[in-house]
């Protein structure tokens, strides 16, 4: 009898708990502090612009056959790069030779934006060569100075998930 009683309030206990875990979920979700941190994962207009600005030589250059450029004008400008001119030089020759593969690039469409915070952005953008489609993937990050290059990857993966 004893083990039933305890049981029961142990079971009532726990019944409780999970009410008032549900109650305070429900509470902080509905509340405005949530609705504000979702927002501020958007970035302002003028951060979309500076992003913007940073990103779009990477595309002119790329559909221009400029292949060392489409790297080196947005990654040689952080500092972040100083030391990896070797990874650099062999991301252009991956460019080179998948241009040489899939033919030159004619346009690159904004496929998604992923933002972190309002300081961190992944972009995938989907470029259509003569003979396939490539998927890019652009990381900028908000500095202490404005909005700088973390990565820039490219594949032919176009349909996975970044």
């Amino acid at each position: 009898m004893r083990d039933r009683g305890e049981n029961y309030i142990i079971h009532n206990h726990m019944t409780k708990k999970t009410f008032l875990l549900a109650t305070a979920f429900l509470a902080f979700s509905s509340s405005p502090t949530l609705a504000v941190d979702k927002l501020e994962n958007a970035l302002s207009p003028a951060d979309t612009i500076a992003v913007d600005n940073l990103v779009a030589p990477i595309f002119s250059n790329l559909k221009a056959g400029n292949y060392a450029a489409t790297v080196n004008e947005f990654l040689g400008l952080s500092s972040m790069f100083d030391g990896k001119k070797q990874e650099m030089q062999y991301l252009i020759s991956q460019i080179e030779s998948t241009s040489t593969i899939y033919g030159r690039v004619s346009n690159c469409s904004l496929a998604t934006v992923k933002t972190r915070a309002g300081i961190a952005q992944s972009r995938m953008y989907l470029c259509q060569h003569e003979n396939f489609v490539t998927r890019w993937i652009v990381v900028v990050a908000k500095t202490s100075k404005g909005w700088a290059p973390v990565s820039l990857r490219f594949d032919d993966q176009m349909m996975l998930d970044d």
